[in-house]
């Protein structure tokens, strides 16, 4: 893609991401029994806004093709947006969401040793809160 092309790009994803961040970052309310879908996917949407910012920075350099981890970022949060918001099992999903990203999280810092204890502590308060739910 030339230069000019990637750069008109880039400022329309520019504007997209800024309409999106503003209704992200409005005042949001969820019904109470839609609570954890409703933070699920506000949180994989913000994500998704970051990396998006990320991609117009990297757009407009010498090495655009860096994007690529980004993009496939996005895509994992959108596949987990789709997966949360099966109809009937949102709320089911959103903390079954939770659940994973939390084992992935700590299987991979303790693997890495970058956990603390008092960080593990909270991770697997958090677990079995969930699994009382």
């Amino acid at each position: 893609m030339p230069k000019q092309a990637l750069s008109e790009e880039a400022a329309q994803l520019k504007l997209v991401i800024t309409r999106i961040h503003e209704r992200v970052n409005s005042r949001l309310s969820f019904a109470d029994e839609r609570v954890d879908s409703g933070a699920a996917t506000l949180a994989l949407m913000r994500i998704m806004l970051s990396h998006g910012k990320a991609l117009v920075a990297v757009s407009s350099q010498h090495f655009a093709e860096t994007g690529s981890s980004h993009v496939r970022a996005m895509f994992e949060a959108w596949i987990d947006i789709y997966a949360i918001l099966e109809p009937g099992k949102e709320e089911e999903n959103a903390r079954r969401c939770v659940v994973f990203g939390l084992l992935e999280f700590r299987d991979h810092s303790i693997a890495v040793g970058t956990l603390s204890a008092t960080d593990l502590a909270h991770i697997e308060d958090a677990l079995q809160e969930q699994a009382h739910e």
